[in-house]
């Protein structure tokens, strides 16, 4: 091995150290990085003017919040710290799309989208699994302590009856193979749970 190379590992050797030994300075997040507390202060940035309903008088007035996404001027490394904010209106099935600027705490735009291709928030999968374990049609399907779920949301075409509904296809897996029946739909806009049914 050359001498120069040997200087640059000397060099480095420090760097690797401090990080792995949890050096405070090495732990700090970038300009790049979100942290929970960036997360909190975006959403609630994003929900002052968004009139989320404490208690929803029905599913269908909702508004779940979804993502917080660093945005890429801000990955960059310019000191730029964007976000944006991802909620998901049930009514009219809308997403809402809220620009933040984390630096100086104000929200820099909204734009909201109808029928958009939307994750699925943590609580929506919550919210279906817990539906779909309380039917009775599926009682004896979850019975078994081996049974995990999965869950994906459904976008219908605008001539499907469920175009515009939250839907949650929940994929039942035994282990490591997944169950071919039954189908199980949840439709989290009106709370309605559909076993094995066919969706023209």
């Amino acid at each position: 091995m050359c001498r120069r190379n040997v200087l640059v590992l000397f060099a480095l050797l420090p760097i690797a150290c401090a990080r792995l030994e949890g050096n405070s300075d090495q732990d700090v997040p970038g300009p790049y990085e979100l942290t929970a507390d960036d997360m909190r202060l975006a959403r609630e940035l994003a929900e002052r003017d968004l009139g989320m309903p404490r208690q929803p008088a029905s599913p269908s007035d909702r508004i779940v919040f979804v993502k917080v996404d660093m945005l890429p001027d801000a990955r960059a490394g310019a000191g730029q710290r964007q976000v944006m904010v991802h909620h998901y209106r049930y009514r009219g099935d809308r997403t809402v799309l809220t620009h933040v600027d984390l630096n100086r705490l104000e929200v820099l735009g909204v734009e909201t989208l109808s029928h958009f291709p939307t994750g699925l928030a943590a609580e929506e999968v919550e919210r279906a699994e817990r539906l779909a374990r309380a039917d009775d049609r599926l009682r004896t399907v979850f019975a078994g302590d081996r049974l995990r779920v999965e869950a994906r949301p459904i976008d219908f075409a605008a001539n499907q009856p469920l175009h515009g509904r939250r839907v949650v296809h929940l994929l039942l897996r035994d282990g490591s193979s997944y169950l071919s029946s039954p189908r199980v739909l949840v439709d989290l806009s009106t709370d309605a749970v559909l076993v094995n049914e066919v969706i023209d």
